[in-house]
């Protein structure tokens, strides 16, 4: 209850990622920007906290990093060991 599907949440991180690629003019220069995006849901662990939630959702950006750039990842506790 009140929990986004993970599949909703990819959509969104895909499309974040997509909007933050198109590239932007500045003083006549094409410029482009990338971003990676860990995603952290709660629910993996009773109860859970703030700093839980900030906790997992570093993890999995740092796991999106580790497969290059312009990634998403979900924290998944299996998934992290």
């Amino acid at each position: 209850k009140g929990r986004a599907h993970p599949d909703f949440l990819q959509n969104i991180a895909r499309r974040l990622i997509r909007q933050l690629e198109v590239p932007i003019s500045y003083q006549g220069q094409s410029c482009r920007i990338s971003a990676s995006i860990g995603i952290a849901i709660s629910g993996f662990y009773t109860p859970v906290s703030v700093q839980r939630m900030m906790h997992d959702g570093d993890r999995a950006l740092y796991a999106a990093k580790q497969d290059g750039r312009a990634r998403h990842q979900i924290f998944f506790p299996q998934l992290m060991t």
